[in-house]
């Protein structure tokens, strides 16, 4: 008896069947595996932008605090002579945008005008006394300003000029640290603030550091 012993295979159509199911499956999985991979990456990216913006508010804060501190003997017993409070110069204060160069006042509920409308400030500036020897500095006159969509820190401002909100020295608040200054990291971030030693403590608050003009 003649055995046979042929076998049969897939044909041509069951080959292209089943090429196109494998081929789909991996597809799915490709695709599935790109939507989880770009969910991830905006999720890490949206983290580190909440991040980085409690780092910058968290600094500002700590800078706000210390707005009008000084070093001055006879401040404690006549505020009018803290030179780090001067209205219209070093007193803190919010300014609408850089070009304008218009100080705010406050509304009253929480609000800023421009001497009618209310509006917006995008830069504030303030001074204290970092090294508390009583004098006032050109790295004493800080500030932080909206550049674009960039957030800046004033460094250094201009004596002649420092309730000017374009005048001065800016940088990122996570610039390189100056050569004659250095930096206390803020707790879980990446920004630092960058001062000279010794700095006054935050809950130094003299009588109207706060004022706005």
């Amino acid at each position: 008896m003649k055995r046979n012993n042929c076998q049969a295979g897939f044909t041509v159509t069951e080959l292209l069947i089943t090429m196109g199911l494998g081929l789909s499956i991996v597809g799915s999985i490709l695709v599935g595996y790109l939507a989880t991979y770009t969910s991830s990456m905006d999720t890490l990216a949206a983290s580190k932008m909440n991040q980085d913006l409690n780092a910058v508010m968290n600094l500002m804060i700590s800078e706000f605090r210390r707005a009008g501190y000084s070093g001055e003997a006879d401040v404690a017993s006549n505020p009018t002579l803290n030179s780090f409070n001067v209205q219209g110069s070093t007193a803190l204060r919010v300014i609408d945008t850089m070009a304008s160069n218009t100080v705010l006042a406050p509304a009253g509920d929480g609000t800023w005008t421009n001497g009618g409308a209310a509006t917006q400030g995008s830069c504030i500036l303030y001074a204290y006394d970092r090294d508390n020897d009583g004098t006032l500095d050109l790295d004493e006159l800080n500030g932080f300003r909206l550049n674009g969509s960039t957030v800046e820190m004033r460094t250094a401002g201009v004596l002649a000029s420092a309730g000017s909100c374009a005048a001065g020295t800016c940088r990122l608040p996570g610039a390189p640290v100056p050569p004659a200054c250095t930096a206390r990291n803020t707790p879980r971030s990446r920004a630092e603030v960058y001062t000279t030693t010794p700095m006054p403590p935050a809950s130094s608050v003299c009588a109207g550091c706060l004022t706005a003009s």
